[in-house]
């Protein structure tokens, strides 16, 4: 059977403590971003943000990776819609690139969660909308990125997750103690099994997000 890990992570929507981009640029798409890791601090590289077009005539931007979320964000000035993460502020060459992603040509603000590539050291991102409107405060928003039909339970609510599928929780159900009792399943060979338990408080004026991805490097999901 396989093995499952879940992540939750709580968000607090306090008014956002923002990093200015330095070289910011005239007329450059400005975007604040919050950069998730599933990596232990002790594991994570320090990453610089550079612009995929012409990287050679810019500076990369300090843009701190965390293994959790909180109020504070990086603004990055853009002259494209792709990003690349480097180790260096400097020019980075071909073999220097942690990861690439494209952002949505829609948007300015950005959650890019960063997961493990296929190779040792490397990283796949993905970026979602960051905004309020798109994740509203009190919700969980619960994304399976796993090869395997995943179902959520909170109380008797059952919420069925396709690959791929992502679902905004809003106001989730609880009983008097503000818990909902949580359980959650993965269709393997056919069967539901039961792959976690536990209890998850309301998120209130939080946002929490969790997800379900499968590590190509341990072939497990997590």
């Amino acid at each position: 059977m396989r093995n499952f890990f879940f992540s939750l992570f709580s968000i607090a929507l306090l008014p956002l403590s923002l990093v200015s981009a330095p070289n910011a640029v005239p007329g450059a798409r400005q975007v604040q971003l919050r950069l998730l890791s599933f990596y232990s601090e002790s594991a994570m590289p320090e990453l610089y943000a550079h612009n995929a077009q012409n990287p050679e005539k810019g500076v990369g931007m300090l843009t701190p990776l965390k293994n959790y979320l909180n109020h504070e964000s990086v603004t990055v000035s853009l002259n494209s819609d792709s990003i690349l993460f480097t180790a260096s502020a400097q020019a980075p060459k071909a073999d220097e690139v942690f990861a690439k992603v494209t952002l949505p040509r829609k948007g300015t603000q950005f959650m890019l969660v960063f997961f493990p590539g296929e190779t040792k050291g490397s990283f796949r991102v993905m970026a979602l909308d960051d905004s309020r409107k798109a994740f509203p405060l009190g919700s969980f928003r619960v994304m399976n990125l796993a090869h395997s039909n995943v179902r959520l339970t909170l109380e008797t609510t059952n919420y069925d997750f396709t690959p791929g599928k992502e679902i905004i929780i809003e106001d989730p159900p609880v009983k008097d103690n503000n818990h909902s009792g949580m359980y959650c399943f993965a269709q393997i060979s056919g069967k539901w099994e039961r792959i976690g338990s536990g209890l998850w408080p309301h998120p209130g004026i939080k946002r929490d997000v969790q997800f379900f991805f499968e590590n190509p490097q341990t072939k497990l999901i997590e």
